[in-house]
C-alpha cells in the first residue's frame, strides 16, 4: 500500500508542513531525528527532546518511522499523477466508448 493511502493526502501534507527543522522521519505523531544523537518531537512544543537511552523506548515499541523525505515524495508523486481526463486513454483498445449527447 502506498503511504497516500495509507495515511491519506491531507495527512501527509499536515506532517510535512508540521515537522520542525531538522526532523528526518515521523510515526505516530511523532518528529524524529538519530543524529547527532536521538532525539524525538512531538510538534506541539518548540523543543526537541533527549532521551537517556539512545531511544530504547520508542525502538522497543515498534519503531519503524517513515522519512519525511519519503512523504514529501509521495506527495510529490501524487501531485504528478496522470488524472483520467478522457476515458478513452485509460481503456482496453477492444472496448467501445459510447457517447451520449
Amino acid at each position: 500500500m502506498n503511504l497516500i493511502e495509507k495515511l491519506g493526502l491531507e495527512k501527509c501534507k499536515q506532517i510535512v508542513d508540521g515537522a520542525p527543522s531538522n526532523a528526518e522521519s515521523y510515526q505516530d505523531g511523532y518528529y524524529f531525528r538519530e543524529s547527532p544523537e536521538f532525539q524525538f518531537h512531538n510538534g506541539i512544543h518548540g523543543q526537541w527532546n533527549l532521551t537517556d537511552n539512545n531511544g530504547e523506548y520508542f525502538k522497543k515499541r515498534g519503531f519503524n518511522p517513515v522519512s519525511i523525505e519519503t512523504i514529501r515524495a509521495a506527495i510529490a508523486d501524487h501531485d504528478r499523477t496522470d488524472y483520467v481526463s478522457d476515458i478513452r486513454n485509460h481503456i482496453s483498445p477492444t472496448t467501445k466508448v459510447i457517447e451520449h449527447e
